[in-house]
């Protein structure tokens, strides 16, 4: 008989790697931090530790070694007679360990409470990050190429692999945006990345909410943008005052339309703890289904760190955010001025601006560009220049588009508008 106060699931995975001369370790991905008596914890990591260097881990060799108990060998050794279900002994044992940390992540959060030097974000942070913390790792599978073929033609035929851009020609070239990309569009000030950005984020709306982190533009008027894309009120109008009774019952009357489901965080200051926070709780709020950063540039770093660390290790951290959260993240970079000075205005990637991780960290990369016009030097009112001077997923090129600045919208030729039904 097993004693009541000794886990018997905890028993039964030890005696299994015994019985199976360590075997049933390659199956299982627990450590001894996970079993609730420290002995069964000692023992298992001792196990695992012969058993990487090769040594046997029988039952008499578990038995005779010093400082050993064999009667607690034995009873372990009969627990687990039945190796064949170790997998669900193993289960057992970390779903009580789960519990027993997610407890303390419990007692761990009271005592945040407390700490009053840190900020909101700070604290939303550790406690993701306990909870993290908490759930551990899962068991790694060997996985056989061959034995997923069926599951690949699924993932490649899927019609929510990505979703597509408002612009057909650009969808050509790129495909679409990817759950788990990072892509970046630079341009100088002025070009119209923030109209690129918020363009892609109303059509990612369509799937689910957006977090759009808005650093440089405050939130009414980057609200103004997304009305005067999605109807006939000119942003002239809107930021001069000129709204007229016919176009507030426009914006009302077609809310779906104009506010289309984003969420714009537009603190001026924020790093990556408070993007990822934002992010998390769109999701929890009904599922997130892309994140936009407008722009790199200004995102808060470490005091007394340079600007090309800084900007580095977010172009980092964006891409490991896109893949945490199976989302595509869109990330807006400011380009060096002096790619103006070039014989054709064209930028190029050596001219993304302080870091050429960027280049390096993302799926795809968009160089925007508007020519000038050489007498009075103002951009081109009627056409944008996308440069895919990077893409992961397919190839490169030069993608030609309308702009429509009074509307903050772009368009393709080939397609109808973005939203652009008459008002």
């Amino acid at each position: 008989m097993i004693d009541n106060d000794i886990p018997y699931a905890e028993l039964a995975v030890i005696g299994a790697v015994m019985h199976t001369d360590g075997k049933a370790l390659d199956r299982i991905a627990l450590a001894g931090r996970d079993f609730e008596d420290a002995r069964h914890g000692a023992l298992f990591d001792l196990m695992r530790e012969r058993h990487d260097r090769g040594e046997p881990v029988d039952h008499i060799t578990m038995s005779v070694l010093p400082k050993m108990d064999p009667l607690f060998i034995d009873r372990a050794y009969e627990a687990g007679w039945s190796h064949a279900v170790v997998t669900s002994h193993a289960e057992a044992v970390a779903t009580a360990a789960l519990r027993r940390r997610l407890a303390a992540v419990g007692s761990r959060l009271q005592q945040l409470g407390g700490a009053a030097e840190a900020t909101e974000a700070e604290l939303r942070e550790l406690a993701y990050g306990f909870l993290d913390a908490a759930m551990g790792s899962s068991v790694s599978q060997v996985t056989y190429l061959a034995d997923i073929v069926e599951e690949t033609v699924q993932y490649m035929t899927e019609q929510q692999q990505f979703v597509p851009t408002p612009w057909p020609k650009l969808n050509q070239m790129i495909g679409g945006l990817r759950p788990g990309a990072l892509y970046v569009f630079g341009a100088r000030p002025g070009v119209g990345k923030t109209v690129v950005a918020q363009n892609l984020a109303q059509t990612l709306a369509r799937h689910g909410g957006v977090s759009f982190s808005s650093l440089e533009m405050g939130r009414y008027e980057l609200h103004q943008r997304f009305i005067a894309a999605n109807s006939e009120i000119t942003l002239y109008r809107m930021k001069n005052g000129r709204v007229t009774d016919a176009d507030v019952q426009t914006i009302r009357s077609n809310v779906s339309r104009v506010s289309p489901h984003v969420a714009i965080d537009d603190r001026s200051s924020v790093g990556l703890a408070e993007i990822r926070q934002h992010a998390r709780q769109v999701q929890h709020d009904g599922g997130l289904a892309g994140i936009v950063v407008d722009y790199l540039q200004l995102m808060e770093g470490t005091p007394g760190t340079s600007r090309q660390e800084v900007v580095a290790a977010f172009s980092r951290g964006l891409k490991i955010l896109a893949r945490d959260l199976h989302v595509p993240v869109i990330a807006l970079s400011q380009l060096n001025r002096n790619s103006e000075s070039t014989l054709s205005g064209q930028p190029k990637l050596s001219d993304l601006r302080e870091s050429g991780a960027i280049e390096q960290d993302a799926d795809l990369v968009v160089l925007l560009h508007r020519e000038k016009d050489p007498q009075t030097q103002k951009l081109d009112e009627f056409s944008i220049t996308f440069d895919v001077a990077k893409n992961r997923h397919g190839e490169t090129g030069i993608v030609r588009l309308d702009w429509d600045g009074t509307h903050s919208r772009i368009t393709d030729p080939t397609a109808h508008p973005i939203q652009g039904a008459a008002a």
